[in-house]
């Protein structure tokens, strides 16, 4: 029978630790599961010793047998407590070991006489009475101690799946702080890639305010106002890392109606949006900085001025997101990333790691292009509101 006790005890101590905790909740949940292995376990025993003993041919008494192994493991139910805060109460740590290890000996030679000492007198008191008058204490005293080392060797393995717990526990906490850890610091370079992008624009903007107070005061008053709106549509969608493509769109023309009025005719606008898009989520202010780089490279370098061209489109599972100008004006070869474009590089590595390609091509002819490709997913507000 030893083995197989032993082989379960180290099972019960593993799974018994795994759902100790300082909460109510958990110490419920981890007393029932104590009671529930404990059962298990006397029950398996028990059959074990009826189907040796049908095999062999052998008496069998059901009540003593089911007795005995239910109060076998029910009393290491209950002696698991002493062990557990033993254990957590002396810890065989590097620096304390050598300290706590007598303690551990003692307790454990002492949990092993007490378990059996609370094993075998009700044991005998009732099924054996008449032999319990007849059997001395001292007798019971060299029994009992006779008997101590298999539950001397379970105090081990207790103790050991406890720490074996302990250790993977404090694993996982800490491989969920340095998750976590690493959550903060991606929202962190976010909020940060976010606060370049929103002055350099704003900048830009009042560039162009100042230009005009000295040819139009009415059209810089326009710009003013329109400046006013995106900035309260800034503040709305402050506390969001996604939003709708839609919505995204909206600040977008906001953001074109001022230039329009910088540019007047020079600047001419084509959208091409599929309507099944317009739900889908993007990361917020991901395509103004495209645009401003269409206009400040192409458009404003220009005197007949050009086209700027936003497209979305949905491929199986992807958002295909696209802006592009007709000024051609130079090639790839002498092609660099300005501040909007490399900000918006670095915002998609830390939003989508490698789920995604930004490409950006530059036709001597043809013009300037960035497309964008993103997972597709369909905006949910419940999910992305609030969101840093």
């Amino acid at each position: 029978m030893l083995p197989l006790y032993m082989t379960f005890n180290k099972r019960f101590g593993k799974f018994v630790i795994m759902s100790s905790s300082q909460n109510d909740k958990f110490n419920i949940s981890r007393n029932l599961l104590v009671l529930i292995v404990c059962t298990a376990f006397a029950l398996i025993n028990f059959l074990q010793d009826y189907f040796f003993a049908i095999n062999f041919d052998r008496q069998f008494e059901a009540w003593e047998k089911l007795f005995y192994y239910f109060l076998y493991f029910y009393t290491w139910g209950l002696l698991y407590f002493i062990i557990v805060f033993v254990a957590g109460k002396f810890k065989l740590e590097k620096k304390t070991w050598v300290k706590h290890l007598p303690i551990h000996i003692v307790a454990g030679a002492f949990i092993a006489f007490l378990h059996r000492l609370l094993t075998t007198i009700p044991y005998l008191l009732i099924f054996y009475p008449d032999k319990w008058r007849e059997v001395s204490l001292s007798a019971i005293y060299t029994k009992t101690i006779g008997s101590s080392f298999d539950a001397f060797v379970s105090y081990w393995i207790i103790l050991g799946a406890y720490y074996g717990a302990e250790y993977y526990k404090q694993f996982k906490e800490s491989k969920l702080k340095e998750a976590e850890l690493e959550k903060q610091l991606a929202q962190a370079n976010l909020q940060a890639l976010k606060m370049q992008l929103h002055p350099h624009f704003l900048f830009n903007t009042l560039h162009t305010v100042s230009s005009l107070m000295q040819e139009d005061i009415n059209a810089a008053r326009k710009v003013l106002a329109k400046l006013s709106d995106l900035l309260r549509q800034t503040l709305d969608n402050m506390g969001r890392q996604f939003i709708r493509l839609s919505s995204e769109l909206d600040f977008l023309k906001s953001y074109l109606e001022i230039e329009k009025i910088r540019f007047q005719e020079r600047l001419r606008i084509v959208y091409d949006i599929q309507t099944e898009t317009l739900s889908a989520a993007v990361p917020n202010l991901i395509l103004q900085p495209l645009v401003e780089n269409a206009i400040k490279h192409g458009i404003a370098s220009k005197a007949e001025g050009g086209e700027v061209k936003i497209s979305s489109s949905k491929l199986n599972t992807l958002l295909v997101l696209k802006v592009s100008d007709n000024i051609g004006n130079g090639n790839d070869s002498n092609f660099k990333e300005g501040v909007g474009l490399t900000n918006t590089r670095k915002r998609l590595v830390q939003i989508y790691k490698t789920a995604f390609s930004l490409v950006i091509q530059c036709h001597p002819r043809q013009g300037f292009s960035v497309t964008l490709t993103l997972p597709f997913k369909e905006y949910d507000p419940e999910e992305n509101d609030d969101t840093t």
